[in-house]
């Protein structure tokens, strides 16, 4: 498959460049011009390289033992798209108990049989919790208290990215803040008895490598001044990495079975990116369609798909 997206990627960018970088307005025969190409020769020679590089972007995928997870009861926060759902088909699909969290009933239900038919298994069902809202994460996690017998896996994977204007969740935090960290933080808190149940207990917060962004002031913590979106989303992903170290601490430290974890997927194609752009939302001249292929070339070779940016959480 990767062999195919290579190729297919090459010859876009191939036929693309050839279509903008033509003096002609309209080149009559692009691919004509392609394949009489000196050029041809070194670029499929580079294909294998190409295929290579694309390999060691992506990273391995995870492949567990058939029932590995089999009586494990995990809990994902946005599992009903991108990396949460991924990681929700994968573990399904090793035999666990898989709950999904998020904010709408409709496409909570949507999700859930759509995991289930990927991963081919029926453990699988949703709760709605909406992590800019306090009182849903509390209403949420009673729910999972009388419910679970425990959890072995919390997974803190839902988030907002670079929203363009600052805005405040119900409670009045900054978003990125509310949603990434304090909303994950509070439903933690809620399900540690859960996790303690657990014969070993797991806790893993997705980040980024934009926590390298962050510089949290606690003078400005929720960015009532001074707003912008990036250092905004890399305050909330500091704050993960933060408070993950913190949790790991205390749990050593009380000699708790439970382990804290964070990390970095890598840069994904998924709707977390939906405040950049948004594919519905535009709408692009024909003429520019060879630029598209230019530049769109290699953002997909240089991004990670959902499924392979989820490597790494379902290994942890």
């Amino acid at each position: 498959m990767s062999a195919l997206i290579t190729l297919a990627l090459f010859l876009i960018w191939q036929i693309s460049y050839s279509f903008a970088s033509s003096t002609n307005s309209v080149p009559k025969r692009p691919l004509q011009n392609i394949l009489g190409s000196k050029k041809l020769a070194l670029g499929a020679a580079s294909i294998p390289a190409l295929w290579f590089g694309k390999q060691f972007l992506d990273g391995p995928t995870y492949t567990g033992a058939a029932g590995s997870m089999t009586g494990k009861d995990v809990v994902i926060t946005g599992g009903n798209t991108g990396l949460g759902k991924e990681a929700a088909i994968a573990l399904a699909s090793l035999g666990a108990h898989v709950t999904i969290l998020c904010r709408s009933t409709e496409r909570g239900n949507a999700a859930v049989e759509e995991i289930k038919s990927l991963s081919g298994s029926d453990m699988v069902s949703a709760e709605v919790c909406d992590l800019a809202d306090l009182k849903s994460i509390d209403e949420c996690s009673k729910r999972l208290l009388s419910s679970m017998a425990k959890v072995d896996v919390l997974m803190n994977n839902a988030g907002v990215m670079a929203i363009p204007q600052r805005e405040v969740t119900s409670n009045g935090f900054e978003k990125h803040m509310g949603i990434n960290h304090l909303g994950h933080f509070a439903l933690t808190s809620n399900l540690m008895p859960l996790v303690e149940k657990s014969e070993a207990g797991r806790i893993v917060t997705v980040s980024s490598t934009a926590h390298l962004l962050g510089k949290l002031d606690r003078s400005n913590l929720l960015l009532e001044s001074g707003y912008e979106p990036w250092p905004a989303y890399g305050n909330s992903k500091l704050a993960n990495v933060l408070f993950t170290k913190a949790l790991a601490a205390k749990l050593k430290e009380k000699g708790s079975r439970v382990v804290a974890l964070v990390n970095h997927p890598g840069v994904c194609r998924t709707e977390l990116g939906r405040y950049i752009f948004d594919p519905s939302k535009v709408t692009v001249p024909k003429f520019l369609y060879p630029v598209l292929g230019v530049v769109g070339a290699p953002a997909i070779y240089f991004t990670k798909s959902a499924k392979q940016g989820a490597q790494t959480q379902i290994f942890l």
